[in-house]
């Protein structure tokens, strides 16, 4: 095993004691600051705004589409933070509807690296929580990221699910991203990995 991970810990207290510990026990540790967004869908005047806004930043984009299983294994293979349950995760979200991709249809396009065409996809893990997205980055900067991701979470209110995400406290462009789509902080989590 390369590391083990203490995932969601709110609790200061807690995060140093752990630290304290391991450090102790001779273990190297690294400790990354998360902070949790969501969107509330129990307020029927909010989930209908949300909804509205998420369409219109979508506005019938037809190059977005769930993602295939043969997708899946594409973006497994060249996934940076693979894990043994990677494979399982993606094929998951998958079947429940759970993962979308922007993929060039315009034969002019096709200058990507991979014979799926694909160029920004997004999953959600089955924690529920955890948003993987990617974006290739010469179609960065473009918007197909807030699109993929208003798709997703479109696709979770339709679900009548509780939209949640969390990012790394200093990303400051996936927080500026998931803001946009309506996600409002919650609360402010450590990640340790020993």
């Amino acid at each position: 095993m390369k590391y083990f991970l203490f995932w969601d810990i709110e609790n200061p207290i807690l995060v140093n004691f752990i630290e304290e510990y391991f450090k102790e026990c001779g273990f190297e540790t690294k400790t990354f600051p998360f902070d949790h967004f969501i969107i509330d869908i129990n307020d029927i005047d909010n989930k209908i705004k949300i909804i509205t806004k998420l369409n219109s930043i979508i506005s019938n984009d037809d190059n977005i589409v769930p993602l295939s299983k043969s997708d899946a294994y594409y973006i497994d293979e060249n996934y940076r933070y693979k894990t043994e349950f990677s494979t399982n995760e993606l094929l998951w979200a998958i079947e429940n509807g759970f993962a979308f991709v922007d993929k060039v249809v315009d034969e002019n396009e096709k200058k990507i690296k991979n014979n799926n065409n694909l160029v920004c996809w997004i999953h959600v893990k089955s924690d529920g929580k955890s948003l993987n997205l990617y974006t290739l980055p010469e179609f960065r900067g473009k918007g197909i990221a807030l699109k993929v991701n208003a798709k997703l979470t479109l696709s979770i209110i339709e679900k009548n699910i509780m939209p949640l995400c969390s990012t790394a406290y200093d990303n400051t462009i996936s927080n500026s991203l998931i803001e946009k789509l309506g996600f409002k902080y919650s609360y402010s989590m450590e990640i340790i990995v020993i």
